[in-house]
């Protein structure tokens, strides 16, 4: 109920803020699609490695496609894991049927990661720095260039919570989570707004066979945007998740 309320409380302020400023409001549908490969080492590491397509909905026209691996240590303290890592984003269009403005970006990141369980509830809180580095687009000269600027330093927090209804072994085979994710822009190059993005999420996770689950999600995104606009965007997300655990004496294997 608190979660509703907030979610509800934000968006009015949302939209106060969208008519007192003048600003316009963009409202998109996209597909986001992915695959996640998580491998588990003996000695408490993981490396995930993440692959995944965003399109919009009124023509499947591309908006974005982005890599990232992952470097994770668990268990440092209860609860708690730390990592880091590297992105990779091909920024394409953020309108439908718009001109390709190919934007490509490099985006390094560290984070922490907070995690417990109370029955059949699980908790997850996750802090993480992004250091964000873009492709010059042209040079003083007018000449195209092969070199990357520093933007921003963009922190994120998000917190998820996940619902297990079956009990035992087999509660992992089925849950729902829900959530919220804030996104600051806390150093940054130019003067832009402070505020990047505002996420919610719902989905729901099934286990397919041992070490694949498939998870569909709606995550409700707003944006400030450039030029007196705002973007409200509604994703649908497709997501498969392969794990591969060598804590066991068998593991999953990949196709």
């Amino acid at each position: 109920m608190k979660n509703r309320q907030h979610y509800i409380v934000t968006n009015i302020l949302f939209i106060i803020m969208k008519f007192a400023s003048g600003q316009s409001l963009t409202t998109q549908g996209l597909f986001w699609y992915g695959y996640n490969l998580s491998i588990q080492s003996k000695k408490n590491w993981s490396l995930l490695n993440e692959v995944e397509g965003r399109n919009f909905m009124e023509d499947m026209g591309w908006h974005q496609r982005l890599v990232r691996t992952s470097l994770n240590l668990h268990s440092v303290s209860p609860g708690w894991n730390i990592g880091g890592g590297l992105a990779f984003f091909d920024n394409i269009s953020n309108m439908p049927g718009a001109a390709k403005q190919r934007n490509h970006e490099i985006r390094p990141h560290l984070q922490a990661v907070f995690k417990y369980q109370i029955r059949r509830f699980s908790f997850e809180q996750r802090f993480r720095n992004e250091f964000r580095f873009f492709k010059n687009i042209v040079s003083q000269n007018g000449n195209h260039v092969d070199s990357y600027h520093f933007r921003h330093v963009r922190f994120r927090y998000r917190y998820l919570v996940y619902y297990h209804p079956v009990k035992g072994e087999s509660s992992e085979r089925f849950s729902l989570k829900a959530g919220q994710e804030l996104l600051l822009k806390i150093a940054q190059s130019d003067n832009g707004s402070v505020l990047d993005q505002n996420r919610f999420y719902a989905g729901i996770t099934y286990s397919v066979v041992p070490g694949f689950q498939m998870e569909a999600s709606y995550i409700h995104l707003i944006q400030p945007g450039n030029l007196n606009r705002h973007f409200q965007r509604h994703i649908f997300r497709i997501l498969l998740i392969h794990k591969i655990n060598f804590n066991h004496d068998t593991h999953d294997k990949s196709n």
